[in-house]
């Protein structure tokens, strides 16, 4: 935003600041400037922001109960790491998933409360030794 105005309003549209962003590009190449892509997936939110439904929680008590979750993993494994080396990766692999499954936790996946048949959901964690080249022998 630039003083409340969109940037592709400044530019006249989508269709110029495209035109104009490629020419840069172009003109950035042409002279030997480094140009780091730009991530873009084809993803489009087909619903209207005027029609999503407001968020079904308290955002700002999950995020945090969630930061507190974190910190508590995060002692765990410190306090771990001080009897055993090499526990740290098991707080990476939680802080990678942990709003994934905080999110259907508490919005998608269905308790026992209510007229509906509870989900019951299965995590399967996979060490990641198990995938270390030379590990497995497949096949005989």
């Amino acid at each position: 935003m630039v003083g409340g105005v969109g940037l592709c309003a400044l530019l006249g549209g989508g269709d110029r600041a495209a035109y104009l962003l490629t020419r840069l590009k172009h003109h950035a190449f042409a002279r030997n400037v480094s140009f780091t892509g730009v991530a873009a997936t084809p993803y489009v939110n087909t619903i209207p922001v005027a029609d999503q439904p407001p968020y079904p929680g308290d955002r700002d008590l999950e995020r945090r109960i969630k930061s507190i979750i974190r910190w508590n993993a995060m002692a765990m494994v410190v306090r771990a790491n001080k009897l055993s080396a090499g526990i740290g990766g098991h707080i990476s692999s939680y802080a990678s998933s942990a709003t994934l499954y905080e999110v259907a936790f508490n919005h998608f996946i269905r308790g026992k409360e209510g007229p509906l048949p509870p989900d019951q959901v299965y995590i399967q964690v996979i060490p990641r030794r198990a995938f270390t080249p030379g590990r497995f022998c497949w096949g005989d």
